[in-house]
């Protein structure tokens, strides 16, 4: 039985169809690297009793219009850009136990670590944008997320990684 802690706020195909994602591109390379973009980028950013009663509204499909907005044009766009930074290594290298290998294929050509490097930092500008958006979008629209402010603005030691001076 599925509980809110196993709730994915994107699916795999809206992932895939909304992100640079490649459609053939396998659901193991994708479900790690999203699962550590939601709770590390997400869920901090909304606080744990918020981000646990987004999830449930998700697993209950019962969500509000309000929430509706947030997954919709903000936690959408972090995941996405999220997710495209974190495949960037596990799709560029392999584990094994000789040691750590390049990823290769015969119809393709790898690039090289300060490219997959230089990709990574791409991305995570994009989904950082959307984090900071969307901490903008909450702290305007307080009113209508009583959980986000009793946790969060609360809290001194939480900051987005871009500075949102008005």
């Amino acid at each position: 039985m599925s509980t809110f802690r196993d709730v994915i706020l994107i699916n795999e195909k809206a992932l895939k169809g909304y992100s640079l994602l490649d459609e053939n591109l396998s659901w193991d390379y994708i479900k790690d690297p999203l699962r550590f973009v939601q709770d590390s980028k997400v869920g901090k950013a909304l606080g744990e009793d918020f981000y646990d009663s987004i999830r449930q509204e998700v697993l209950d499909a019962s969500v509000g219009a309000y929430n509706k907005v947030l997954l919709d044009y903000f936690i959408k766009d972090i995941l996405a850009w999220g997710v495209m930074a974190e495949v960037q290594v596990p799709l560029s290298s392999k584990i094994r136990n000789a040691g750590i290998a390049v990823q290769s294929d015969s119809n393709t050509s790898n690039i090289g670590i300060d490219n997959v490097q230089y990709t990574k930092a791409y991305y995570e500008a994009k989904s950082s944008f959307y984090l900071s958006t969307m901490v903008r979008y909450l702290c305007d629209n307080a009113e209508h997320f009583p959980l986000w402010c009793k946790e969060t603005l609360g809290q001194s030691n939480w900051s987005p990684n871009i500075y949102l001076g008005k």
